[in-house]
């Protein structure tokens, strides 16, 4: 479906199996990734006309700029997500403040008993048998991301560095 590379790219792109790979290679050779993006133009614009011609209830679906630095400039946007979100490598999660008065997640709709019972995700905290506490245990409770397993492993790294 993709336009073919010259030679020297498709023998490079042949020996990568995952995305981590290609981006390493294209670190040393910088004319791969100019390569790899005109053959990948083809099936882009198809993808792209496909969902130019959807149309869900009425309104086209249209693809727009969602990416972090056009978030970034949204306000009112920045202001949600430091009010009512989570944001973790693991997960993400919303969840309204409960303030009857609030402007920017608007007043909960369940039982107040129900959403006092509603709390963030946890972050994982080790046990002391080398197991992670349950989900049942720290649910409820504050948890930091200082014990996620890829954050402890890329502290140790920068250390033998």
């Amino acid at each position: 479906m993709r336009a073919e590379m010259n030679d020297q790219s498709e023998n490079l792109m042949s020996k990568c199996g995952t995305m981590n790979e290609i981006r390493k290679i294209a670190e040393e050779n910088p004319n791969l990734k100019e390569d790899l993006i005109t053959s990948l133009q083809v099936p882009i614009h198809l993808i792209r006309d496909v969902f130019s011609r959807q149309a869900l209830k009425d309104d086209s679906v249209t693809h727009k700029d969602r990416t972090a630095e056009h978030i970034k400039r949204k306000e009112y946007m920045q202001e949600f997500l430091e009010h009512c979100c989570k944001s973790r490598h693991y997960f993400f999660s919303i969840k309204k403040c409960g303030k009857s008065t609030c402007t920017i997640c608007h007043p909960i709709r369940c039982s107040t008993e129900d959403f006092e019972q509603l709390h963030h995700l946890p972050d994982p905290v080790p046990g002391e048998d080398l197991h992670y506490i349950s989900f049942e245990k720290l649910y409820g409770t504050p948890t930091t991301e200082d014990h996620r397993p890829s954050f402890r492993d890329a502290k140790a790294k920068k250390k033998k560095i």
